[in-house]
């Protein structure tokens, strides 16, 4: 007997590994940069630009990017910043790995360490873990009714889903226009600049995903006046994008991983013709998958009056949503800084990256800890050493709570940085306002007992004589009227008929006469 199926698309993880790389490298400074005197800070990002399959193993081919802000006394300005790059390629073992599989691999700049050599040479040191995850796309076919014309009684159940729509990758490109307010000096050289995203919130919506939040600046640029050589402006901008995608529905679930992709700023003209406009440019590449929760029906359980069935089952996995929330960590915090040779005279900047150190499913909730890693640049009290930069470490732990029992389920936290505020409260005092927001995505693997097949046989004619054209029945413990019909080879509606019994359900013990069908 034939069966009619649905397919469910889903997804599940193939393999996963992590390799820690140590990028390390020397270089000299250009010819049109003075000498180095001493480095006020050092920042890396890595690029994965290019990935391949060779058998079994994750070819990765990447760059890491680093600048450097240092002083120099050997000219008129007295800060200067160089950028470089270390390439590299590495060989990641994957058990497993197909060629059609999608591979999503992350990197995280674990340490970065900037040092002199000398006046012209520098040394670059870098700590970068690499994780690299393949996903299978697949189908699977679920009964959900016999063929029409088919004389056999069927039971259907519903079952809660959550089928994958689309897994896409793509990038989101911002661009904003930001101007130099009254007081500040004009431009003629950036020297330094940083550009981060807080508060991102991305959301399905009809034939598009939105996308909003704050896109911070800071630039440290040398100016056109004689006196003041050095100045800096930070300011931030709301964004509002949207990425296309025709198959996606507001009802939707999304989930997404975000990465830097590269980042810019251009000095740009005001209406007057000066240089006080900065366009900063921000490229984030995005890999997401859409799933749609539904409640369909399948077929449970099924007989026939004029055959014997035999059912084949077989037990699939299915994954449900169970929650999607975010939650938010607020922090205010003094902190006692280490005092630099160069007194702090004014913070104009300040940096965190979050750090997760462990992540675990508790009795009260999904417990997560870790720490925001600040980086604070200052101007200093001295001309001599006019800028600098001192490291503070603000460690967190926050419960998530309402996810319920661990057993069958997969959970992912993803954590972003909303708010940050460095203030002085002193002369070697600060205090830290930070809001962290962390999104908690759950799924539930259940299992389901489906029929997959069924072959038919004719009854033993010998049997079906012998038995009783009406038998009395009493009810059995777990047994309902489709048990029952099912058993004595009758239907429900004929049980209900005989005895008078309506909409009424059966109950253990309950007496009842049977007509064979």
């Amino acid at each position: 007997m034939d069966l009619k199926k649905q397919n469910i698309r889903m997804r599940r993880r193939s393999c996963k590994s992590k390799l820690q790389v140590t990028l390390e490298d020397d270089f000299n400074v250009p010819d049109t940069k003075p000498d180095v005197e001493r480095i006020v800070t050092g920042e890396g990002r890595v690029e994965i630009a290019e990935t391949n399959l060779l058998n079994g193993k994750l070819l990765v081919k990447g760059i890491l990017h680093f600048d450097m802000l240092y002083i120099s006394h050997e000219s008129q300005i007295p800060v200067h910043s160089i950028q470089g790059k270390i390439e590299f390629d590495e060989m990641i073992n994957m058990d497993n790995l197909q060629e059609e599989n999608d591979c999503k691999v992350k990197w995280e700049l674990e340490d970065i360490n900037i040092s002199l050599i000398n006046s012209r040479k520098i040394s670059v040191k870098s700590l970068v873990t690499i994780e690299a995850c393949a996903w299978e796309e697949y189908e699977e076919p679920v009964a959900v009714d016999k063929e029409d014309g088919e004389n056999a009684p069927c039971r259907y159940q519903d079952m809660d889903v959550t089928e994958l729509v689309l897994a896409k990758k793509d990038i989101l490109r911002l661009k904003e226009n930001f101007h130099l307010p009254a007081g500040k000096p004009n431009i003629n050289q950036i020297l330094y600049y940083d550009i981060s995203l807080h508060g991102v919130e991305m959301r399905a919506q009809e034939g598009k995903i939105l996308v909003r939040g704050e896109m911070l600046l800071f630039v440290m640029y040398s100016t056109q006046e004689e006196e003041n050589q050095i100045a800096y402006y930070e300011g931030e901008q709301s964004f509002y994008s949207d990425i296309p995608c025709e198959s996606c529905k507001e009802n939707m679930v999304l989930q997404i991983d975000t990465e830097l992709q590269s980042k810019d700023v251009q000095i740009k003209q005001d209406e007057d013709g000066e240089e006080r406009g900065i366009e900063a440019e921000f490229a984030m590449n995005l890999d997401f998958c859409l799933y749609e929760e539904k409640q369909m029906r399948y077929l449970q359980d099924m007989y026939s009056l004029e055959k014997q069935l035999q059912l084949k089952r077989i037990k699939i996995p299915f994954r449900h949503l169970v929650m999607k929330n975010t939650s938010q960590k607020r922090i205010n915090e003094q902190l006692l800084l280490e005092t630099p040779k160069n007194p702090i005279l004014q913070i104009c900047h300040s940096r965190g990256t979050i750090q997760l150190d462990e992540v675990e499913w508790k009795d009260n909730g999904i417990s997560v800890e870790g720490s925001v890693e600040i980086k604070i640049i200052y101007v200093g009290e001295q001309d001599e050493w006019p800028v600098g930069e001192i490291k503070v470490s603000v460690p967190f732990s926050h419960i998530i709570e309402g996810v319920g029992e661990k057993e069958n389920k997969m959970f992912e936290v993803h954590p972003q940085l909303d708010q940050l505020s460095v203030m002085l409260s002193g002369k070697d005092k600060a205090e830290v306002k930070l809001t962290l927001s962390l999104e908690t995505v759950i799924f539930e693997m259940m299992e389901y007992d489906m029929l997959d097949s069924v072959e038919e046989e004719n009854y033993d004619e010998k049997y079906i004589e012998q038995l009783p054209d009406m038998v009395g029945y009493r009810v059995q413990q777990q047994e309902d009227l489709w048990d029952v019909a099912k058993k004595f080879c009758t239907t429900e509606e004929a049980i209900r008929e005989l005895n008078h019994l309506g909409d009424k359900k059966i109950e253990v013990g309950d007496k009842i006469l049977l007509a064979r069908g």
